[in-house]
């Protein structure tokens, strides 16, 4: 099953050596936020670069399930931004 399905999910989480431990033991801190019911959803500091990445994504998922340009600007950047007319310079 999933671990994003919404049925209980049992974890176990296995350390079978000490030499990776920190970074085993930051995997176990992350996976408990995200099961955690009080955790605070973090909000991502986009940089220009990170969010150019993150649209390029958006729109490569966009184009692969059929949307339109009009469509995935709107998803972007919103309806009324996709619908006002070009600049131009």
């Amino acid at each position: 099953m999933s671990i994003l399905a919404c049925e209980p999910v049992k974890l176990s989480f296995v350390i079978d050596s000490l030499d990776e431990f920190q970074a085993k033991l930051k995997t176990l801190q992350r996976a408990q936020r995200v099961y955690d019911p009080q955790a605070k959803a973090e909000i991502p500091e986009w940089t220009r670069h990170s969010l150019a990445l993150r649209n390029a994504l958006v729109s490569l998922d966009s184009h692969g399930a059929g949307k339109s340009y009009f469509e995935t600007v709107a998803f972007i950047h919103g309806e009324a931004r996709a619908r006002a007319p070009k600049k131009r310079s």
